[in-house]
């Protein structure tokens, strides 16, 4: 990475973090005077009615910093960015025109609400703007041992993929901090990862939305509930779902020989992997006990690790690092063991960690109502 595109990326970073400081506080007021607010519910955590628009700032921050630096880059004639925005136009339409509609579905769902059926053609819609420009996982049916499949298969499962990886983002945010956190872990790892495949502009666009998110992290995490608390509201975590989605798939398209240490597979799919388990594991359980899939409940991981007694922030901090964990872990023995072995041992982990929440939920409950008895 040359110079110039350092400049650019840290250029757009710093832009991400002005442009929301100044638009969040903004967001909160209206949000109060219209009574836009997040009210308590017992699948909620929270207990004071927060401002939900947060998301609203995410797209509108990320295409201004965009605008600005691809300005300053024009006006004095450094030709490297512009090269790159024209050699990637069309993705790069296709990712503005899908992060639109994800962003007017956002805001139509946090200010009237939206149902699933709608949500899910609009997602559909999208993933397949993005999927016709040429990003689409062409390698996936060879990993995936399915290799006499058609070829026009790769365009569903693409589109499945994607539109999992959308609604695993939207499902996971469920306490302060947690999408942001695990959100800003992905962006770092895919920024660094088009850096070494010397694809500069995903990198900047990776680290653009790492400035957005500390701010919002920030205000989410930090804020006192009733002055400055803000959540990203579906707006945000459809923003952030779209763009995590069409970056995993474009790491998935880059030379392997780029990434001379890792599986560009496994590299796009580690810094996901808890939130889709995550996803997996609720629908599997809802499925199960004859409920609708779609419908939330308070059975994500989140919301287990709370009833094992563990604080809101620890659990937040425990997931977010163990995701770090899990991702560099990997990483470090990919070449060793595999891609198939080290995924088999990932979802036994997984299988193995949420067994042994479970029994300690279990356990919780049973001193909790014993204590009631002994009270009585």
């Amino acid at each position: 990475m040359s110079v110039s595109w350092i400049v650019d990326c840290l250029s757009t970073f710093a832009l991400c973090i002005l442009i929301i400081g100044v638009a969040i506080p903004r967001v909160q007021l209206l949000a109060y005077r219209k009574n836009l607010l997040d009210k308590s519910a017992k699948r909620k955590v929270h207990k004071v009615p927060t401002p939900r628009l947060g998301g609203t700032t995410f797209l509108p921050a990320l295409m201004l910093s965009f605008t600005i630096v691809v300005a300053v880059n024009i006006v004095t004639r450094q030709g490297e960015l512009l090269a790159e925005v024209a050699s990637e136009s069309l993705p790069l339409a296709s990712v503005f025109c899908a992060l639109i509609l994800s962003y007017i579905l956002g805001v139509v769902d946090d200010i009237r609400g939206v149902g699933y059926h709608v949500k899910f053609i609009a997602q559909s819609i999208s993933v397949l703007i993005i999927i016709f420009s040429g990003v689409e996982l062409s390698g996936l049916r060879t990993l995936l041992l399915l290799a006499s499949w058609p070829q026009w298969t790769v365009v569903p499962l693409t589109a499945l993929a994607m539109v999992f990886i959308i609604n695993a983002i939207n499902l996971i945010d469920g306490i302060d901090g947690l999408a942001s956190g695990l959100c800003i872990l992905s962006f770092v790892c895919y920024g660094i990862a088009f850096v070494f495949c010397s694809q500069n502009i995903y990198a900047l666009l990776s680290f653009a939305f790492v400035g957005v998110l500390i701010t919002f992290f920030y205000y989410n995490v930090f804020g006192t509930q009733r002055k400055r608390k803000i959540f990203m509201g579906d707006t945000g975590s459809l923003t952030l779902g779209m763009m995590l989605c069409f970056l995993n798939i474009k790491l998935t398209q880059m030379p392997q020989d780029s990434l001379p240490h890792i599986n560009k597979y496994l590299l796009a799919a580690l810094p996901l992997m808890i939130p889709c388990f995550d996803v997996m594991r609720v629908f599997a359980y809802r499925l199960l006990h004859g409920n609708n899939p779609f419908l939330p409940d308070n059975n994500h991981i989140h919301h287990l690790l709370i009833r094992t007694g563990l604080s809101e922030r620890t659990t937040m901090i425990t997931l977010i690092l163990s995701s770090a964990l899990l991702t560099l872990t990997n990483v470090m023995l990919c070449n060793d063991l595999g891609v198939m072995l080290l995924l088999a041992a990932d979802i036994t982990l997984w299988i193995v960690v949420n067994i042994i929440i479970y029994l300690l939920v279990k356990r919780k409950e049973k001193r909790t109502n014993n204590s009631l008895i002994e009270q009585q």
